[in-house]
């Protein structure tokens, strides 16, 4: 990350405020659906006979929300 600051910011002694957003994953109470596909089941109907069907399978993940939140302050002084 590149700063621009003048040579009389640096020896003076100035607050710089940095302000720089981030996605933040923030872990939350129960799981959710993940890696969702489509697999085929066959079922027998009867004696020689098969029935297939496609059946939505889900692996269950943890729950996370994202928001944006950081903050940073420089003081630069030599």
């Amino acid at each position: 990350m590149d700063l621009f600051v003048s040579l009389e910011e640096v020896y003076s002694g100035n607050f710089i405020e940095v302000i720089r957003y981030k996605p933040v994953a923030k872990p939350e109470r129960g799981t959710r659906k993940c890696n969702c596909r489509m697999e085929m089941r066959t079922m027998q109907v009867g004696p020689g006979r098969f029935q297939m069907s496609q059946e939505q399978v889900c692996d269950e993940c943890p729950n996370y929300s994202k928001f944006e939140s950081s903050s940073y302050s420089l003081f630069t002084k030599s």
